[in-house]
């Protein structure tokens, strides 16, 4: 509890929180909007990042390779985020590509506000590593329950025969998003 979750650019810089334009010899600055930094959401209060929470039952299916180094602290502080900006009656849960499988944080199942302590021992000190294999992770993520799956990764090129497999999988018709960092 009191832990900073919030979502800075990837490397750790954060974005001022408002950028003064200093005017010529004998004019005062005039205030700018505060500018929005485009690695940081846009609607920072809606969701999971860009992605609005739409579901009640949230899985969130995170590329843990390596690809996903410089993104993936950024990425558990916006899935802290999004467990705090949960509605009532929604839930999350955190799937982890690992090779060629999916580890789901917590291991109890899904989690509400009051589950963001348990989240945050269970998945607080993952680190990536190694590969995964997209298309079997993303497949196993649909079986987890949820009714919105999110999909994160940062992987430079993906099959693009990848699409068909998920969709093919998605019999349960779950409401389907991605990012790619």
């Amino acid at each position: 509890k009191g832990a900073d979750h919030s979502v800075t650019q990837p490397g750790g810089a954060r974005p001022p929180a408002q950028v003064r334009q200093g005017g010529g010899r004998g004019t005062t600055p005039e205030p700018t909007p505060a500018i929005k930094n485009p690695v940081q959401p846009a609607h920072a209060v809606v969701g999971f990042l860009d992605i609005p929470l739409t579901g009640k039952k949230i899985v969130v299916s995170i590329d843990g390779a390596s690809s996903m180094t410089d993104n993936f602290d950024y990425v558990r502080n916006g899935v802290y985020q999004a467990v705090e900006r949960l509605s009532p009656g929604q839930e999350l849960r955190v799937a982890i590509w690992r090779d060629d499988k999916v580890i789901p944080f917590p291991a109890k199942g899904f989690i509400g506000k009051s589950g963001l302590s348990q989240l945050e021992k269970e998945y607080g000190s993952l680190t990536v590593r190694g590969s995964s294999d997209a298309a079997k992770a993303m497949v196993a993520s649909l079986k987890l329950g949820g009714d919105q799956v999110i999909f994160v990764t940062a992987k430079p090129a993906m099959d693009p025969q990848i699409a068909e497999t998920v969709l093919a999988a998605n019999t349960g018709k779950v409401h389907l998003d991605s990012i790619k960092l």
